[in-house]
């Protein structure tokens, strides 16, 4: 497996501040500095327009396509950092989604990044990234399908560019593609469950059976909005009966790792998403940490945290 560089995009981590506070009313004004003596603080301080105009470096444009050597000061300040955390003032703004693609492709192909996390759900992340890796499915649909509710931010024509980019990347890379991550538990998809089943019944019939009586009636079989909706209506001590069963699943998954144990360790991942999903959103539960399947994702390549990249 081929160690990664890994790029964070739906996380807010500026790459710099500038913060200029205004002095009390009240407070006695300092005395007056000279041109000549004045610090560079102290121009910043009365000046920041002046003072960013020395240090910012234009971009060409915040479109994705054409040249990307403008971002080549970008490129400097991201050195041979491993995480790289795009930020935004707001979701689904045309500017903010069209520079991110911009400097995700800069990443991908100045940089070896080949990770590309959005705060989406892990079961999405899975969708979007057999798309993006083998082409499975049609991109609207999926995006449609997943991003709903709180992700629907998402769910916007720019967003589809970066992931067509990609895949249009990866068909002419298919020995280096770049790979997607859903790095957030505000639902846990059916694929999850599916995936974790089909473990259980490969590993032993009587692992099946304890599993498919933990998970019942839990499988999503509706839209993922109405799936979270009708979650948060139920009673709190139903909320936390169903942590408590998926928590157990994970449990007895850790204690059968069957034959495969590059199988058995995403079956735990996967029930950890769904474990996840059901403790964060029940108030008194406290979700599992990251599983060693999570970090492996996001470190390295299995045949290859919102929006990271990733660099060989």
């Amino acid at each position: 497996m081929i160690t990664r560089k890994f790029l964070l995009a739906a996380l807010l981590v500026p790459l710099g501040a500038t913060l200029a506070v205004a002095p009390a009313a009240s407070a006695a004004a300092p005395p007056a500095a000279s041109a000549a003596s004045a610090s560079p603080d102290a121009v910043a301080f009365r000046s920041p327009e002046a003072a960013l105009d020395r240090v910012a470096h234009p971009l060409r444009t915040t479109e994705p396509r054409g040249n990307v050597a403008d971002l080549r000061p970008f490129g400097t300040m991201v050195g041979d950092a491993t995480v790289v955390g795009v930020g935004e003032a707001t979701h689904s703004s045309h500017e903010f989604v069209t520079l991110k693609h911009r400097m995700l492709r800069y990443l991908v192909e100045e940089k070896g990044f080949r990770t590309f996390a959005l705060e989406a759900a892990w079961s999405s992340g899975l969708r979007i990234d057999a798309y993006l890796t083998r082409g499975e499915g049609d991109l609207k649909q999926i995006m449609d399908e997943e991003f709903q509710g709180t992700y629907r931010w998402w769910n916007n024509a720019e967003y589809r560019d970066l992931l067509q980019w990609a895949r249009s990347y990866n068909i002419q890379h298919p020995g280096d593609p770049v790979r997607f991550v859903g790095d957030d538990n505000g639902f846990a998809g059916p694929q999850l469950y599916d995936k974790v089943n089909t473990f259980a019944a490969a590993s032993s019939p009587e692992l099946a059976a304890q599993i498919a009586e933990l998970y019942q009636g839990l499988r999503p079989t509706i839209s993922a909005e109405t799936y979270v909706n009708d979650y948060f209506a139920k009673p709190l001590a139903e909320r936390k009966a169903i942590a408590e069963r998926t928590g157990r699943a994970v449990d007895l998954l850790k204690q059968h790792p069957g034959a495969d144990p590059d199988a058995h360790v995403w079956a735990v991942q996967h029930a950890s998403a769904i474990h996840q999903m059901t403790t964060g959103t029940t108030p008194g539960t406290s979700p599992p940490p990251c599983s060693t399947a999570t970090a492996s994702w996001r470190t390295t390549s299995p045949g290859g945290s919102g929006a990271p990249a990733a660099r060989s």
